[in-house]
């Protein structure tokens, strides 16, 4: 992997931030990280390996740095605890906006991050920054979690809770069962808000475990099967809403129309001829692809689904079976003129039912890159 230690320019100063990323196949999706009351520490560092390892771009910052660059907790005697409440009680949502807006400028300008899929993580003092980050710039998040967050339902304006009605990304929350910073009425008080705003999201109880039980170097709070069970949620949801989401279209797109005539022929995973219209690589789309398939007389297209998107099928001639399901057991016949409609996952295999003349269809899917999410499939193996 690629790690860096560098300078994010902010309207406050320069702050000092750890950055780790696979060293191939990017751009990666980016997981801002946003610390712990006890500071950027190697703990976290590890953490956001543990991230990047599985193929993410992320950013732990140290947002202390108005005040210190290298601070961390290092023994919890009463003295070092009230350093850490100070510097603490110096962030809120105004410096979370200020920081994330310069987080967001500098995954926008590195190449192997991909500005367009971006999550956030808060762990403790960090959950409620996820929730005003997400609140704040709603069109750049597409998911955030909050980890044994504490203090997500107060009485300030400001209160995480009360953030629900402007949060527009899908959340999960991970709160210990054993957690003065965030005891069950507060959680209440959270689920509720996000319910009433229709806010997707999910709160997860932790049953046993004690605020921090996710930090292994946390003595008397760690709890392995806990922690482990956080990284196993966390994967899937990033990868759910990160790696398999379609990237959300951004400001700068060309302003160009363009038009394409569907001359140039290639041959799909599914075994048919296509016609390239609109896709990515010809017209540089981002949410959509739109070609014309043909199928020879008689012949079908090797059976397959397709990951993560719909598809729209409109029968320009001919009369086309498409036999679908786990053993393909189900049929449905679509002549000219007709509309089909294909749902994410479905096995399916279409067939011209002419002997003598082809079957021709303009295909449009929601996805630009169509054919890199097509999975072959074998029925005779179910």
């Amino acid at each position: 992997m690629i790690e860096r230690h560098l300078d994010i320019a902010t309207a406050d100063g320069a702050m000092n931030s750890f950055v780790v990323h696979p060293e191939e196949g990017g751009p990666f999706p980016v997981v801002l990280f946003y610390m712990d009351a006890p500071g950027k520490r190697e703990e976290l560092h590890d953490m956001a390996r543990r991230y990047a390892a599985v193929g993410y771009f992320v950013v732990l910052p140290n947002l202390y740095y108005r005040r210190t660059r290298e601070y961390f907790l290092k023994e919890r005697t009463e003295p070092a605890m009230a350093e850490m409440f100070a510097h603490m009680a110096t962030l809120g949502r105004r410096t979370t906006e200020r920081d994330t807006r310069a987080l967001l400028a500098f995954v926008d300008a590195d190449a192997a991050a991909d500005g367009r899929r971006i999550g956030a993580v808060g762990y403790c003092m960090g959950g409620p920054f996820v929730m005003w980050a997400a609140a704040d710039f709603p069109d750049r998040l597409a998911c955030i979690a909050s980890i044994h967050g504490a203090n997500m339902a107060t009485d300030s304006p400001d209160s995480p809770h009360r953030m629900a009605p402007e949060i527009r990304c899908e959340s999960y929350f991970a709160c210990a069962e054993i957690d003065k910073w965030a005891p069950p009425a507060d959680i209440d008080k959270l689920a509720a808000a996000l319910r009433d705003a229709g806010a997707p999201h999910r709160i997860e109880w932790y049953p046993g475990v004690e605020h921090g039980f996710v930090f292994p170097l946390r003595v008397g709070a760690y709890d392995r099967a806990g922690a482990e069970r956080h990284w196993e949620r966390l994967f899937a949801f990033f990868d759910r809403t990160l790696r398999r989401a379609r990237p959300a279209m951004q400001d700068k797109v060309s302003p160009d129309v363009k038009a394409v005539r569907p001359e140039r022929e290639v041959l799909t995973r599914q075994r048919l001829p296509y016609f390239v219209g609109i896709s990515s690589e010809t017209v540089g789309a981002r949410g959509l692809s739109m070609h014309i398939v043909v199928i020879p007389p008689g012949a079908k297209a090797d059976p397959h689904s397709h990951r993560g998107y719909e598809t729209a099928i409109y029968v320009l001639e001919g009369r086309v079976e498409t036999r679908y399901g786990e053993r393909l057991e189900s049929s449905v016949v679509s002549e000219a003129g007709d509309f089909l409609f294909i749902p994410p996952g479905i096995p399916h295999e279409a067939i011209n039912l002419s002997a003598t003349e082809p079957a021709r269809a303009i295909v449009a899917r929601n996805d630009p890159a169509e054919q890199d999410n097509v999975v072959p499939y074998d029925a005779d193996a179910r």
